[in-house]
């Protein structure tokens, strides 16, 4: 653009005061029906569906962030308490039979807890069947290894490395402590590999039935109801019989480890169903996505034919253009993506090819050499050494090199594995970037060439992708390594035994492989989302058998040290500095719940020890729930709220205004008196009022937790059982208390660092981590959007500006939140209704003094979503009574209160569709200072064409924190309307989770 500001026509104009655009119409409010109490918990019952949703509204990360305890997964059942041998079934009455077999049929797979050991058992028995299937092979195969007997390919080797007809070996060579030792190849020999065909051709039957069992479509696999006689009396048959046929295969080498497996994971269904856990492996949920995929297509093939699908693809692969792509992956921002996976292709297609090439060259002059006999076997080098063991036992076959390139690229993949899980080294790359715009209007060479591309064109908001696609890489190229071993093992058995090994003693790399392995098993096994969805704690222990894996890799093979030493010190530093931030002091001041959110205030002891951005999340560990168990939440605190926080009462953490001095008191007598801020210290007799060591400063760093199992009679998530610890330490167990301890002197003060016992933290926190969200001060006009559990650094962001940095003349000037929440739902966001309503109230006190200039916009639009039509829902109250604002402290009233906008939510009356226009409207019903209520989803074609004809900024930061379905819209929004030849970019920032 050539930097003329366009004005927004019909529309309200950032360059307007907010509060001056209209108050909305008063709402008569609805009468509640019933009495509600704060004690009443049927809010947090649960629908039987469960909830895909993290710990908390709200998340940290991509991350690396994979480390959310979450509800369970779709189409496994809710846990249920108690001993489900004991219980009865109790059967509702249902209108009609359709709706009792339903009923029944739900009711059959509820057990004490749902699927979790018992769906990890599922993927050890798949992991544990590919072994039985491919050890077996090679049983069979093993027991009719090759022998050398001095020939290599039918031909006898050179007469040097052969006993002479006397018995004397003709090549000799001294080793450095003077021993002569003969270097002949005897003819004799026979190979000491032992095979067990039966053995072999059982776990090969085995292993099928396995998978065949397994299947969650026709098989037995997740299939765990709670009428039968095994489930009642804790027995697992296919439990049993793994166990005991994988004892059998510990009897020989080549199927111990499948033998291993197998006996893993029957202990595993031990465990699985002494839990009582029970569930139907989501066959019901399936069943009803295959209906509703079966009517999409129908209505596809209904629309077009066979032969236009044909078409139309044909004429797509066609018109391809390599330059026209090139140009669209571009101005869609999606060039860093292609690069780095391109990148990475090409250097593990590289470095595959060139190991695979020196080797080839290695093992044919090898063989070359032992029939000419050229092969030096007389010095004391390394090269010398495999020589003189070629020359003994044979050389090694070409199934080697194939072994040693899968190797060598699993040596790279292990190295780059650790980079996207290294906090530190994200944290230091983040902090260095700078937005597109920036850069444009940046001299600084270190800007444009380092800053920039450090944000633009590596995509740190893909490190866990790019941590799970080298991981995915390791699984293969492991498998190829250790098959094509097994083949090189086959038929060139005692050289390879002799030549690959750890020092001194022979076989040890097969021994570590198989460690390598068997840790593998346990790592892969628990990495899937389900596995991590149903029990954290399942994926988080076995992911910590890396640990083995590392240590049984530099075993395996020394080169592997030269590969990972940086990254695995990098690692290790990590770790270091993870301990050393979670031993800090943290003071948690304030608790407050309102179901089923629970907010946690506190803040470090030393506030040097936590410096944050907006957008970014920590760890969090309660060391009485257990010291091991971190979970991560996004802060939703801004950072400013660390430092020019107010000034609270100490026994009731209310507000407190300071009262002006008294002009007839003497200029030499102190003054520090404060009033609450809802009283009127006019009225009040002065002996009332607070004195300064009765109050404190509220600075903190906050958190909102969705706690999890409130319908369960026992606490099992971590979530609950945090929430009722902290419980313990109120002694009317009312919320929302404040902590308070007493110093040395014996006085009140804020906080509280230590449990009940007097030495156990209440909290440990490891942080602050890097997420992408962090980078909205970059831009011009920023569009921030949350749903679901992306909400809490939304409200972080959303905070910052509105009370803080646009009274510095920070960026970003234009403001477009969009916040998306279902109708079932609007009652567990009340905490959020008071927070915005409290801004808007500060936004508006702040115009009226003119504390932010008029160039800043803020505009909230609130999706409600899946609303009942023609039903109108009668609200209960808000938990929290709505603020009281004193009028004495300022003559600006608020527009609205956290009822008006609560009301509205819970039953909007405006339809999204033409948004755009019905803005415009003045005094439109669905407004509320700068908020607007919308009955439906956003339509983002209509906003983002809004946002790219009105714009003021070339580069518009889109910052999305949510489900991923959201997330791939508003991808596809930012590459359509986003051009170069516009000078019109939407960078998004996409929060994984």
């Amino acid at each position: 653009m050539d930097g003329k500001k366009v004005g927004r026509p019909g529309r309200p104009n950032p360059k307007e005061s907010n509060e001056s655009r209209g108050k909305p119409s008063p709402r008569p409010r609805a009468a509640p029906k019933k009495e509600y109490s704060k004690l009443d918990n049927a809010t947090a019952d649960r629908e039987d569906d469960v909830e895909l949703s993290d710990i908390e509204i709200g998340s940290g990360g991509s991350e690396p962030k994979d480390m959310h305890e979450k509800a369970d997964h779709v189409g496994l059942e809710h846990r249920r308490g108690g001993d489900i041998s004991k219980e009865k079934e109790v059967h509702q009455p249902a209108p009609d039979g359709k709706k009792r077999v339903e009923s029944q049929s739900k009711n059959r797979f509820k057990g004490a807890n749902p699927l979790q050991y018992g769906l990890w058992a599922h993927y050890l028995a798949i992991g544990a069947a590919l072994m039985c299937i491919c050890m077996g092979a090679f049983a069979i195969l093993w027991d009719d290894a090759r022998t050398y007997n001095c020939r290599v390919g039918g031909e006898l080797i050179a007469s040097k490395y052969r006993y002479l007809s006397n018995g004397q070996c003709p090549t000799v060579y001294e080793t450095p402590s003077g021993e002569v030792k003969n270097i002949c190849c005897d003819p004799d020999a026979k190979s000491s590999l032992k095979g067990y065909p039966e053995i072999g051709l059982f776990y090969i039957l085995y292993g099928i039935f396995i998978l065949f069992y397994e299947n969650t479509s026709w098989g037995f696999g997740l299939w765990f109801p709670n009428d039968t006689f095994l489930f009642r009396n804790k027995i697992t048959i296919i439990g049993v019989l793994h166990a005991l046929i994988g004892i059998v295969g510990l009897y020989n080498y080549a199927t111990c480890l499948a033998g291993a497996c197998l006996f893993v994971t029957g202990v595993v269904y031990f465990k699985a169903v002494h839990r009582f856990e029970a569930g139907d492996g989501g066959r019901e949920a399936r069943r009803k996505a295959a209906e509703a995929a079966k009517v999409k297509r129908e209505k596809e093939l209904s629309d077009k034919t066979q032969s236009q699908r044909i078409t139309e693809t044909v004429q797509y692969v066609a018109s391809f253009n390599p330059v026209t792509f090139c140009k669209r992956i571009y101005d869609e921002d999606k060039m860093s993506s292609y690069i780095w996976i391109g990148l990475y292709a090409a250097l593990n297609l590289a470095l595959f090819i060139y190991t695979l090439y020196v080797w080839y060259e290695v093992v044919e002059s090898m063989r070359q050499g032992l029939l000419d006999g050229t092969l030096d076997v007389t010095c004391s080098d390394l090269l010398c050494h495999v020589y003189r063991k070629a020359v003994k036992f044979g050389p090694v076959s070409f199934y080697a090199p194939w072994a040693k390139a899968c190797g060598n690229c699993l040596n790279l993949n292990c190295a780059l594995l650790l980079l996207p899980v290294v906090r530190l080294l994200l944290r230091k790359i983040n902090n260095i970037g700078e937005s597109f715009s920036m850069q444009q209007h940046s001299n600084d060479l270190f800007s444009r060439f380092f800053a920039h591309p450090m944000t633009r064109y590596i995509p740190l908001q893909k490190n866990i992708e790019f941590h799970k696609i080298c991981a995915v890489a390791i699984f293969f190229y492991a498998w190829g390594h250790m098959i094509f071993h097994w083949l090189n093992l086959w038929i060139a058995n005692e050289v390879t035994l002799r030549l690959f090994r750890f020092g001194r003693w022979d076989v040890t790399d097969y021994l570590t492989g198989a460690i390598v392995t068997f840790a593998m098993f346990f790592i892969y096994t628990a990495a899937p989302d389900v596995v991590r969805l149903s029990k954290y704690e399942i994926f988080f222990k076995s992911h910590h058998m890396f640990t083995i894996f590392y240590l049984a890799m530099f075993l395996h093979g020394p080169v592997f040290f030269y590969w990972t030493c940086v990254p695995v010190l990098l690692y290790l530093l990590e770790r270091y500095l993870q301990t050393k931030r979670g031993n800090r002091p943290y003071l948690i001041l304030k608790v407050e719940y309102i179901p089923p959110v629970m907010a946690i205030y506190f803040r470090p002891v030393f506030k040097e020890h936590f410096i944050f951005k907006e957008g970014q999340y920590l760890y969090l560990n309660c060391p009485a729930i257990s010291p091991s168990e971190w979970h991560p939440f996004t802060i939703s605190s801004a950072s400013d709220d660390m430092n020019n926080n107010t000034r609270i009462h100490l026994e009731t953490g209310e507000e407190v205004v300071e009262i002006p001095r008294p002009k007839s008191l003497p200029p030499n007598a102190k003054w520090n008196k404060y009033c609450l801020v809802s009283q009127d210290w006019t009225t009040m007799d002065p002996n009332e009022y607070l004195d300064k060591s009765d109050t404190g400063f509220f600075d903190y760093i906050s958190l909102h937790v969705k706690v999890h199992g409130l319908d369960e009679p026992t606490p099992r998530t971590w979530t609950r059982r945090l929430k009722e610890y902290i419980e313990l330490m109120s002694p009317g167990r009312k919320f929302p208390f404040y902590f308070q301890r007493r110093d040395q002197r014996g006085e009140i003060q804020m906080g509280r660092q230590y449990g009940p016992d007097g030495q156990t933290p209440i909290i440990r926190v490891d942080g602050p981590h890097s997420a992408p969200a962090e980078h909205y001060a970059r831009y011009g006009t920023l569009m921030l959007i949350g749903a679901g559990i992306g909400l809490t650094p939304c409200v972080s962001i959303l905070t910052s500006l509105t009370k803080y940095r646009w009274k510095k003349n920070f960026n970003p000037e234009l403001l477009h939140f969009y916040w998306i929440i279902r109708q079932s739902e609007v009652e567990s966001f009340q905490w959020l209704v008071h927070m915005l309503t409290e801004l808007s109230y500060d936004l508006k006190r702040s115009r009226a003094a003119n504390q932010i200039e008029r160039r800043y916009y803020c505009e909230i639009n609130i999706y409600v979503t899946g609303v009942e039509k023609g039903v109108t829902k009668d609200p209960q109250p808000l938990y929290r009574p709505k603020r009281k604002f004193n009028p004495a402290l300022s003559n600006v009233q608020p527009s609205f209160n956290a009822d008006d906008l609560y009301q509205q939510m819970v039953n909007p009356t405006v339809d999204s569709r033409g948004q755009i226009g019905k803005m415009k409207v003045t005094n439109a019903m669905n407004r509320f200072q700068d908020i607007w209520v919308w009955n439906g989803r956003p339509h983002w074609d209509e906003i983002f064409n809004e946002m790219k004809a009105q714009r003021q900024h070339s580069d518009i930061g889109v910052c999305f924190c949510g489900a991923p379905a959201i997330g791939a819209d508003l991808r596809t929004m930012c590459e359509k309307y986003s051009s170069a030849a516009d000078d019109c970019l939407f960078s998004l920032h996409k929060e994984n989770f």
